[in-house]
């Protein structure tokens, strides 16, 4: 069986059409094209550092397959230098201080990842053209799981970084 037909036997009821497009996209393409990859906001998105925390949020939250709502509140006040962000998943919940309203984007892609794992995970594109928004894709880990049988577990790892504390995200 070959590695692609294997990885979609292995998907079984997944959606095909996502790591399909993530292949021809971003891991097959000579050269990428942003506008295309910017408009999948269903596949991925793009970390604004003079955006919001709820902007991100909800930008992941348009990403994720399924309907289970990602909640997220601000609580606090700048003039007291304390924030905290409150973000809620299922029967999970995740707070995040920190005192502007530009928090540090990975601890925010941090706590939603804790908070969507183990059925998603957010990996980093690597490959963003310098002076880009980072891009981000919350994909199934099955989706994953089925790309790194088809293009190789190397080559994805090198292409998506998963997030760990020590993830530089470049602007």
């Amino acid at each position: 069986m070959n590695p692609q037909t294997e990885a979609v036997t292995y998907l079984n009821m997944t959606d095909v059409r996502r790591i399909n497009w993530v292949s021809q996209f971003l891991i097959e393409a000579k050269a990428y094209d942003l506008e295309t990859i910017y408009g999948r906001e269903d596949i991925g998105f793009f970390a604004d550092p003079s955006g919001t925390p709820e902007s991100l949020i909800d930008h992941c939250v348009d990403a994720l397959v399924g309907d289970d709502p990602l909640y997220c509140m601000l609580h606090g006040s700048l003039s007291r230098l304390e924030i905290v962000l409150v973000m809620a998943y299922r029967e999970k919940a995740e707070v995040i201080k920190f005192s502007d309203t530009h928090a540090d984007i990975l601890q925010i892609l941090l706590g939603i990842n804790r908070l969507i794992q183990p059925e998603y995970e957010i990996r980093y594109w690597q490959e963003h053209p310098e002076g880009e928004y980072p891009l981000f894709f919350p994909l199934q880990k099955l989706e994953w799981d089925a790309l790194e049988r088809w293009h190789g577990k190397e080559k994805i790892q090198g292409l998506f970084e998963a997030l760990t504390e020590k993830t530089f995200i470049s602007f």
